[in-house]
């Protein structure tokens, strides 16, 4: 699995959610997610901010397994699960609310 993956482009300000964006934009978060990997949004490291909506605090990265994890501040987790060559399954924890998703993640490896 590729180091560089769509975890590190989490964010409002960054990638997106990688979810139903008209969902999040219904409530004004202004997200667009990320088709591609982009380079300069590769560098998420320990201490960054991850931004849910602009005008809500962003959430402080609290530990980072590039390619494979990243957990957020307020309990947030993000996992990715390679499940074969096709299918990446990302599991996402909040606070003991678990929801995994099976898709085809075409450019996180």
């Amino acid at each position: 699995m590729r180091r560089n993956t769509q975890l590190s482009q989490l964010g409002q300000r960054r990638g997106g959610f990688y979810s139903y964006t008209w969902l999040e934009n219904l409530v004004g978060c202004d997200m667009h997610n990320a088709n591609r990997i982009v380079a300069g949004w590769q560098d998420l490291k320990v201490g960054d901010e991850v931004w849910l909506h602009p005008k809500a605090p962003p959430l402080r990265v609290l530990a980072i397994e590039p390619g494979r994890s990243i957990v957020l501040e307020k309990c947030w987790s993000f996992v990715l699960h390679p499940i074969d060559e096709n299918t990446t399954r990302l599991i996402i924890d909040r606070a003991g609310y678990r929801v995994v998703c099976a898709r085809n993640f075409p450019f996180s490896r």
